[in-house]
C-alpha cells in the first residue's frame, strides 16, 4: 500500500481557557507566550447570562494582560461544543496545530483536588481524540 502524504505541520495556534483572573491563569498565560505560536488567544466561555461574563473582563482589563479575552457565548451553559468549535477553527487548517493550554489549580488534600479540577478533566476528555490537538497542564500549587 502507497503511503498517503500528510501535510507537514507549519504553525501551532495556542488556545487559553479561562474561567476567571487569578495564579493559575496568568501562570497559563506565561506559558502560552513562551511557546512563541503564530497565535495565542485566551477565551472565556459565558455560561450563563450576557452579563456572567462581564466580571472576568473587568478583572482582565484590570490585570493589563498582554493577550486580548476573547468571550464566547454558550446560552444553553454548554462548554464543550464552543470550546470544539475554536479548536477546529484552527485545526481545519492542515498545517496547523492547536495547543490547548490550561490552567489548572493544584490542591494538597485529595477531596479538594476533586471539587475543583472536573473543568480541566471535562476539557481533556472532551479534546483527547481531536486531530492535531495538544493538551497541555499548567500546574498551580494553591496550598
Amino acid at each position: 500500500a502507497a503511503a498517503v502524504a500528510v501535510p507537514p505541520l507549519r504553525f501551532v495556534d495556542v488556545l487559553v481557557p479561562v474561567s476567571a483572573v487569578n495564579d493559575p491563569t496568568l501562570r497559563a498565560l506565561d506559558y502560552a507566550l513562551s511557546l512563541r505560536a503564530r497565535s495565542i488567544r485566551a477565551i472565556h466561555i459565558d455560561l450563563g447570562s450576557e452579563q456572567a461574563g462581564a466580571p472576568v473582563e473587568q478583572d482582565w482589563a484590570a490585570a493589563d494582560l498582554p493577550i486580548p479575552l476573547e468571550v464566547i457565548s454558550s446560552p444553553y451553559r454548554d462548554l464543550g461544543a464552543p470550546l470544539l468549535e475554536e479548536v477546529r477553527k484552527i485545526t481545519a487548517d492542515p498545517a496547523a496545530m492547536c495547543a490547548v493550554v490550561m490552567p489548572e489549580a493544584v490542591l494538597s488534600r485529595r477531596r479538594h483536588r476533586l471539587l475543583h479540577n472536573r473543568r480541566a478533566l471535562f476539557i481533556k476528555r472532551l479534546l483527547i481524540f481531536e486531530e492535531r490537538t495538544i493538551l497541555v497542564d499548567v500546574p498551580y500549587q494553591l496550598d
